[in-house]
């Protein structure tokens, strides 16, 4: 698509519903909900680990692992 060709919005605008079948269709939200799973399980695994970095003293360590999981 060509910035400035407006008549490819009203078609896409047409076409999304097609495109939702075709997607849910391919798997693409089970594929979604999938990956959010694995991303939660990641955070809480780093959640667990600066937890015990904690328990072992290094709260410096801690505190930088739960800026990053914050995105900080």
């Amino acid at each position: 698509m060509i910035p400035g060709e407006r008549w490819h919005h009203e078609y896409l605008r047409e076409q999304s519903p097609a495109m939702a079948l075709a997607r849910s269709w391919a798997g693409h939200e089970t594929e979604v909900q999938n990956l959010r799973r694995k991303i939660e399980r990641l955070m809480s695994m780093v959640e667990r680990a600066a937890m015990e970095l904690e328990r072992a003293g290094s709260r410096a360590a801690a505190d930088r692992l739960r800026r990053e999981l914050r995105g900080q």
